[in-house]
């Protein structure tokens, strides 16, 4: 009879510890699905700020009436985030935009090319008589 309680306890206790383990287990696969979670949010962020870098650039661009026009504007603060932002010539009509948002330990960057067509000035306002056009743009 002793044995048996013996042999009983020895059960409950691989028990135990079977749950416990399984517990433990699921913890940490919920805590790595809400760590990625966070990433992903971030992750967004940035890139939404990235692309409110390439907005900038269109209006700067727009207002600029000189073929030459080249900028950089670094660490610009954004939505608890910041971007940097550069604009380089091509030629006459066209820019290449480099934008990098940045949102907690995130970084997302969006390359591309704007060009402006249409009459009179080279620029004219942002969003006038001259059409501004982000034909292509990548992530990288």
């Amino acid at each position: 009879m002793r044995d048996q309680k013996g042999q009983v306890l020895i059960v409950v206790f691989a028990l135990l510890l079977l749950v416990g383990v399984l517990v433990a287990g699921i913890s940490l696969i919920w805590q790595s699905g809400a760590n990625t979670a966070y990433l992903e949010r971030d992750s967004l962020r940035a890139f939404y700020i990235a692309q409110s870098g390439i907005e900038r650039a269109r209006a700067e661009i727009a207002a600029a009436a000189d073929d030459n026009y080249e900028a950089s504007f670094p660490n610009q603060p954004l939505g608890g985030g910041s971007y940097d932002l550069a604009i380089t010539k091509k030629n006459a009509s066209t820019k290449v935009v480099t934008s990098t948002g940045r949102f907690g330990n995130s970084t997302r960057s969006i390359k591309t090319e704007i060009t402006v067509t249409g009459g009179g000035p080279p620029y004219g306002n942002a969003w006038g008589a001259n059409k501004k056009n982000g034909q292509t743009w990548q992530e990288q």
